[in-house]
């Protein structure tokens, strides 16, 4: 009798299952969070390693972030509205379901981004962190709301290569001067690009500049490879028919 009472006693102080499910449970996520970090840890690099990085395409909600590496690397972003917590990740716009691949260039869009912000970013190129000089992160200010005053059609064309082929990921982009930020696209497939002419940016004041389509105007396209071609034209012209 006093052995079965000892044994009740003890079956009854036991760690109830369900406790123990939630106690694995637990240490399972913990386990996974630290496999996380360990696989985000990025080495650093200096700035020098990348070539000619540049904002375009600035709106109250979108940016494009264009950088070149000395050669072919997976490149992607991370960013956020605070410095010390980058939490967003954004990829180059060709990559697809998860697929990273490497490039000469790089060309990645930044999304639903909120109006009069300043967004703080990082490139991770071949897992490597690129900040500036200083340590610092790059940054943004996205404009206040914009109107799209401009009224010129889309400039639009086409890229071959010297076989006569069309050329695909070049990056075209369009500068007006030195105090209105650019614009860019990259060519699909067929080698088409297109570049609406609907608005455009002081960089100093992110205020809207309205042009007449008289304005001078410079193209620049540069190839996977490297290999570039400029070409100075009115701004209206662009938008008169499809050029090669």
């Amino acid at each position: 009798m006093i052995y079965s009472n000892l044994f009740t006693n003890y079956r009854e102080r036991k760690i109830p299952s369900w406790l123990l499910i939630v106690f694995l449970l637990f240490f399972s996520i913990f386990i996974f969070i630290n496999q996380f970090k360990k696989m985000t840890i990025f080495s650093r690099a200096n700035v020098s390693q990348i070539k000619r990085i540049e904002i375009t395409n600035l709106t109250p909600h979108e940016a494009t972030i264009y950088w070149q590496t000395n050669k072919e690397e997976i490149g992607w972003l991370i960013y956020g509205e605070k410095e010390n917590s980058l939490t967003k990740i954004a990829y180059d716009i060709r990559d697809t379901l998860g697929v990273r691949r490497k490039y000469f260039q790089h060309y990645i869009l930044l999304k639903n981004l909120l109006p009069g912000k300043t967004y703080y970013f990082n490139i991770i190129s071949d897992n490597k962190k690129i900040t500036q000089l200083n340590n610092r992160s790059f940054t943004l200010t996205t404009p206040q709301e914009i109107k799209a005053k401009t009224k010129i059609d889309p400039a639009l064309g086409k890229v071959i290569m010297k076989n006569f082929q069309p050329l695909e990921n070049a990056v075209v982009f369009l500068y007006i001067n030195d105090n209105i930020i650019s614009l860019s696209s990259l060519t699909k497939e067929t080698g088409e690009w297109l570049i609406p002419l609907n608005y455009f940016l002081d960089k100093n004041t992110l205020k809207e500049i309205i042009l007449t389509g008289e304005e001078k105007a410079r193209l620049e396209v540069i190839s996977e490879q490297g290999e570039t071609s400029k070409i100075d034209i009115r701004l209206k012209d662009l938008s008169l028919k499809s050029e090669t």
